[in-house]
């Protein structure tokens, strides 16, 4: 099933400016967030699986162990990114687990295939409008989820909220 939504992150983009974070992930972490409150009564241990890009131009495929604190997943993410760019390796598409949240802002046609158990997450680029900055978001998931409308309104909200998170 595919949803798709667009969030006002006009609040999430200034108060990552303001700071020195980066957006992108600012936005995994909410998603990954989101879907850990919605996935109530599992125990396995939610990670985030992404695409990042080196300056050579290769596709590297990073795993970042989730956690509830923003900045200790950011600042996890951040040594992940310096790390597999260093070298230009990544985990390999069978390390990646079943439990990882995938969030791209490839096509999913780009994308890689994941028999994952949580939906999948594309980013598009902003765009500006009247003074805003929206972004789309497309869920990919083999299940139907249970209120995407309610998923979207928790999400608005989370990026709204951003600066009580940091």
């Amino acid at each position: 099933m595919d949803y798709r939504f667009k969030l006002d992150v006009s609040h999430l983009a200034e108060k990552v400016k303001k700071h020195n974070l980066l957006f992108y992930p600012a936005m995994m972490h909410i998603l990954t967030t989101l879907v850990k409150r919605h996935q109530k009564g599992t125990e396995t241990q939610i990670c985030t699986a992404c695409t990042v890009t080196t300056p050579s131009g290769k596709h590297l495929k990073l795993c970042n162990e989730y956690h509830d604190d923003f900045l200790g997943f950011f600042e996890k993410y951040v040594y992940n990114c310096y790390e597999h760019m260093q070298c230009e390796e990544a985990e390999k598409d069978d390390d990646i687990p079943r439990h990882a949240v995938l969030i791209s802002s490839e096509p999913p046609a780009q994308q890689w295939a994941q028999e994952g158990i949580y939906p999948e997450f594309y980013l598009s680029a902003f765009e500006e409008q009247d003074g805003k900055i929206w972004q789309t978001v497309l869920i990919k998931s083999q299940q139907e989820l249970e209120n995407p409308e309610a998923f979207s309104r928790e999400c608005q909200k989370m990026c709204d909220m951003f600066q009580e998170r940091v």
